[in-house]
């Protein structure tokens, strides 16, 4: 029966069927009989066309199975502007585009990577890995960053050792080292960290050693052990200051001077210290001078003495004869007291002989802070005014429980570090801040703060 239909019967079926090629055979054999039929002329370019359109698909999707985005993208083009409507073309052009650019992309990672510049490569590669189009790029992305962190660690320990920062540097190296041994010099940056560090140490309790003879009055060996911190740092904190003051108490302990005398303080005080007390000496008597010579009663006893002219007094002898003795009469008279109203305001530059000194301020350590044993400690606090020559900062220390504080020596400036050696035993300590002058008297006091070694 199939074959009794006429040809554009049978090419009508096929086309209901999806059977292209045999439809535009059927249509074609329709115009070899008749040219002028419409409707097979109609039907045949639009089976052409159907047919085209989907080997063009065809082609497309084969071509995103190979990763061939190029070939995929001018495919599915084809098909859009044959027919936007065609299946899902638009959304597989799209996606073509997209794998071609992640392709790019990921090319651009990779290159990123040969080149070192770690978070690039990272951002490149982490966008290539969400957009999960095949790309296994999960080895490279963890060698990006491991890099990327290794190199932050190296540059983070080098800023340290330009600080001196020694225990800082060491934990930064040590890291970069077990991530990448090879990475650079971090091999010779983690050892001289770390002999640094030692050497800091040493120093630290050489100090500390050395304070301790002082306090004991032993003073050769504080003088040996501050002569030991030198060779190895001739700048270590204040160790060439209390070389020459521990070389005056050998001096003045060989001179067998009473050690509470004022002479053996003045011996103790340095070069410095007396310059500066000898100038506030003579200015005290420069002004006392000038003050005298400026007093009225000063002036008026000079012109008493030597600009009033002397008058001779007659030396009669008279020799009297008393015959009565005559008491005097003495009229009393009231007695009144005069109203003084001064003329004048006082003069407000008169200063009260009660000031008081303000007493340091307390800064830090906040109360209650807490410190790792084997860290010294550093203190600070502000004053108002400006010390005198003879005027000094004392920190006073103690172990909370403790009746007495500890002195430590005189400064200048408002903060003072607390070696290690010094707070080896854990627990709350208590400090505080005095003005005291060189005579030993003590101006003001701060309040109590405490903080906690642990």
């Amino acid at each position: 029966m199939y074959n009794t239909l006429e040809p554009y019967e049978r090419g009508m079926k096929h086309l209901d069927k999806g059977e292209w090629q045999d439809a535009i055979d059927c249509f074609i054999e329709t115009l070899r009989q008749d040219a002028t039929h419409t409707e097979a002329i109609a039907k045949l370019q639009w089976v052409q066309k159907q047919q085209k359109l989907e080997d063009l698909y065809t082609q497309g999707e084969q071509h995103l199975a190979a990763k061939n985005w190029p070939g995929a993208i001018e495919a599915f083009s084809e098909v859009v502007n044959l027919d936007r409507s065609y299946k899902d073309a638009r959304s597989k052009l799209k996606q073509a585009k997209q794998f071609r650019d992640l392709g790019a992309l990921y090319e651009k990672g990779l290159g990123y990577l040969r080149e070192e510049k770690w978070q690039k490569a990272i951002n490149a590669l982490e966008r290539v890995q969400k957009a999960d189009v095949g790309y296994d790029v999960s080895a490279q992305l963890e060698e990006a960053r491991k890099r990327k962190r290794l190199e932050e660690l190296y540059e983070e320990g080098i800023a340290h050792m330009r600080k001196e920062e020694w225990a800082k540097a060491l934990g930064k190296l040590d890291e970069a080292y077990r991530l990448d041994p090879n990475h650079k010099d971090v091999g010779t940056k983690r050892e001289e960290a770390s002999e640094q560090k030692e050497q800091q140490v040493n120093l630290a309790e050489l100090y500390g050693k050395a304070k301790g003879y002082e306090r004991t009055q032993e003073w050769e060996e504080a003088r040996k052990t501050y002569l030991e911190i030198l060779k190895i740092d001739s700048t270590y904190e204040d160790v060439p200051k209390r070389v020459e003051k521990v070389g005056r108490e050998i001096k003045l302990q060989d001179s067998g001077v009473p050690r509470r005398s004022f002479l053996a303080w003045w011996l103790r005080l340095s070069t410095e210290a007396r310059i500066g007390l000898l100038g506030i000496l003579i200015t005290a008597l420069v002004t006392i001078c000038a003050a005298l010579v400026a007093s009225p009663l000063i002036i008026e006893l000079i012109a008493g003495r030597f600009l009033t002219p002397t008058t001779s007094t007659p030396t009669a002898t008279f020799t009297p004869t008393l015959t009565k003795t005559v008491t005097p009469t003495v009229v009393s008279s009231p007695t009144h007291t005069p109203t003084i109203t001064p003329t004048s305001t006082p003069s407000p530059t008169a200063m009260p002989t009660n000031t008081r000194y303000p007493a340091p301020a307390l800064v830090s350590p906040d109360e209650g802070t807490s410190f790792p044993e084997g860290q010294d400690v550093k203190l600070v606090w502000e004053w108002e005014r400006d010390l005198a020559e003879d005027e000094f900062f004392e920190v006073r220390i103690r172990l909370k429980g403790e009746q007495e504080f500890d002195q430590m020596d005189l400064i200048k400036v408002s903060y003072q570090f607390v070696p290690a050696s010094e707070l080896t035993q854990a627990g709350t300590y208590e400090w505080q801040v005095a003005i005291v002058s060189l005579s030993g008297e003590e101006k003001s006091v701060s309040q109590i703060w405490s903080f906690v070694v642990r």
